[in-house]
């Protein structure tokens, strides 16, 4: 009697761990950013379903959210942007999602925690930033599943591995680059996290989007320092028109450095946030040494 009362005891107690495992309920998660989107997957794993908003290669200044896209926001349980204002419809997102729906500003979870106000969105830029951006979003999981938070912050962990990794081999190889010729030309306002862990001074043409074009001044004054400082090379963006770029090009004699990822992962390459990085990287030491 003991013996079946043991079995049954046994087979029920299977039959509710299947059945929980079953039932348990992914995190669905709305991501406004191509590298959100795999820090967000990453680190979810099986845990969390994520919905891709801003695909790669997509401009996340000009992006306009459609009625689909409003749609998809209602049944999500965490949106995680990168914040400081470059989703300028990140209002109508918000008021259409569902109302116990977290939001994740990156931008500005980073500057709480670094006691700053750095008004760059562009935190991807920064490796360092990448690494709080990865911890923020585990934090983030562990509130919605608290059971789960052991995997979260493993996950988090394992992907924070690969990124002191490629700091590592980011500072090795930008070691080539003697300091007083980092002056980094670039289509827009992009890269003052890059330049601030690295020690770079960077020259923009656009600011922080490149839909903000400069004036007939703002291009004569730094055609005179691009002179005056002897600076050789200029880099375009992947999705940046180069027109003003290929004037200045042709009144200061530079030459074109290559093309820069800066507004996020890409399609044909660059599809990793560490192919982007040593794309990048690679791409500036090229130009610059």
């Amino acid at each position: 009697m003991m013996r079946l009362k043991q079995i049954l005891l046994y087979y029920f107690s299977a039959i509710v761990l299947i059945t929980s495992a079953c039932s348990a309920k992914q995190i669905t998660i709305l991501s406004l950013h191509s590298v959100i989107t795999e820090l967000a997957k990453d680190v979810g794993g099986d845990k969390v379903q994520v919905i891709e908003l801003i695909k790669p290669d997509t401009d996340p200044h000009s992006f306009e959210p459609s009625a689909l896209d409003l749609r998809r926001s209602t049944s999500t349980d965490l949106i995680i942007a990168s914040g400081l204002g470059i989703e300028s419809y990140l209002s109508k997102i918000v008021s259409n999602s569902n109302s116990h729906a977290k939001l994740l500003l990156v931008g500005e979870e980073l500057n709480s925690a670094s006691h700053s106000q750095n008004l760059d969105p562009h935190w991807w830029q920064s490796i360092d930033s990448t690494i709080l951006a990865t911890r923020a979003i585990s934090k983030t999981l562990s509130t919605l599943s608290p059971n789960d938070s052991y995997y979260f912050q493993n996950q988090a962990d394992l992907k924070i591995n690969s990124l002191v990794q490629l700091k590592l081999w980011a500072t090795n190889t930008l070691a080539q680059i003697p300091l007083d010729r980092r002056d980094l030309v670039t289509s827009h306002d992009a890269f003052s996290r890059f330049a601030q862990d690295f020690h770079f001074r960077i020259h923009p043409i656009a600011g922080l989007s490149p839909e903000s074009e400069p004036n007939a001044k703002d291009i004569a004054s730094l055609i005179d320092f691009i002179r005056s400082a002897h600076v050789k090379t200029i880099f375009v963006e992947n999705r940046i028109n180069p027109k003003i770029t290929e004037g200045i090009i042709h009144d200061t004699d530079c030459k074109l450095g290559g093309i820069l990822y800066s507004d996020g992962l890409g399609t044909k390459e660059c599809q990793t946030y560490v192919s982007m990085y040593r794309h990048n990287v690679s791409i500036i030491v090229n130009g610059l040494k």
